[in-house]
Parts: C-alpha cells; sequence; structure tokens
C-alpha cells in the first residue's frame, strides 16, 4: 500500500535538463514532486518564448495549466493554453507546448508511472 506524500512545491528543487535533449534554451524548466501509486507528477514553467518540442513517448500524459498563455498541439489539434485548461495525451501522440503570452506559462503534470526516467522521449 503507498503511503501518503505532502510536499512544498517551494521546497523542490528545479531540475535539470538532461545531457543531450534538444531546445534546451534556457527557456523551459520543471520540478519533479510526487510519486506513488504507479503515478508520477511535477510542474513545468516556460518563459515568454519557451517551447517544449515535439516529442512522444508511450506513456500517456495529464497537462492541467495553471498560468499564461500560450498552445500546446497534440497529434495535430492545436488547443489554446491558459489556466484551467486539463488535457490528456494519449500514449505515442506527438505533442508540443510553446508560451506565446508575456508572462511564464505554467503546468502540473501527471504520467501513469512512478519512475520518470523509464520514459522514453523520442522527440520528432
Amino acid at each position: 500500500m503507498s503511503k501518503p506524500v505532502a510536499l512544498d512545491i517551494n521546497d523542490m528543487p528545479w531540475g535539470d535538463w538532461p545531457e543531450g535533449w534538444p531546445g534546451n534554451d534556457g527557456l523551459v524548466r520543471w520540478k519533479r514532486l510526487v510519486k506513488g501509486g504507479g503515478m508520477f507528477s511535477g510542474i513545468m514553467e516556460f518563459q515568454p518564448g519557451g517551447v517544449w518540442i515535439a516529442h512522444h513517448h508511450a506513456e500517456a500524459e495529464i497537462y492541467y495549466f495553471t498560468s499564461g498563455s500560450g498552445i500546446i498541439e497534440v497529434a495535430g489539434e492545436t488547443f489554446e493554453a491558459r489556466p484551467g485548461l486539463a488535457v490528456f495525451i494519449p500514449g505515442n501522440a506527438t505533442h508540443r507546448t510553446e508560451n506565446t503570452g508575456t508572462e511564464p506559462l505554467c503546468l502540473f503534470y501527471v504520467f501513469p508511472t512512478e519512475v520518470i526516467e523509464d520514459i522514453q522521449y523520442i522527440f520528432d
């Protein structure tokens, strides 16, 4: 049985951009948050002009946008990224996120795995 976990996001460090990944322009960063019960979560922050380039992975993913404005493209469909928007990204669906606004674009994400390192990112 999993145990409850409560973390203060302000106590969590920003993650390093993985070596060899494209798109390291310094405008996108993330924090890994809670894992347990077969799930993993975190947040991403995009500075104005920041782009998380097109990629896919076998695992499905959920995004929930908390601030800012931009676009998210999933499997050829484009959605306006804004606070309150929740997006289900099917497994193996190519997706891309871009901050088109003047303020940071932030989202909360969830994967159906506890080991983020097991996710194989394929850049399209």
